[in-house]
């Protein structure tokens, strides 16, 4: 039907990878839209997030297609974990991004 959204392909969301993944070409592609801002404001957070996509992609894709698979393994992830579990990692991580975007924030602000 033409109201349907066209399927999204894992061979190009890896070549938009491959030629703009530092700013989230792919993530924009796979109307993950928020993620492909950070990706272009932070250099894929600082190249560690490029490499995780390596792997995530074909998950990325078979959730824009709304895999039926796809989707009851996250309803399943969801029920299971419905808080996120405290992880250092991810604080550190968040911490970083903050100061990060702190930093650039003064830096954009003092050319004003």
């Amino acid at each position: 039907s033409s109201g349907a959204m066209a399927r999204r392909s894992v061979i190009v969301a890896y070549l938009l990878w491959a030629v703009g993944g530092w700013c989230g070409l792919h993530h924009f592609y796979l109307k993950r839209h928020a993620q492909a801002i950070l990706w272009m404001t932070s250099g894929m957070v600082f190249g560690w997030g490029g490499l995780r996509d390596v792997w995530r992609i074909p998950a990325y894709v078979r959730e824009v297609n709304a895999d039926p698979k796809e989707l009851r393994a996250l309803e399943n992830l969801q029920r299971a974990h419905p808080r996120p579990e405290f992880n250092p990692s991810h604080v550190s991580a968040m911490t970083s991004l903050g100061f990060w975007y702190y930093y650039l924030v003064g830096a954009l602000a003092s050319w004003i």
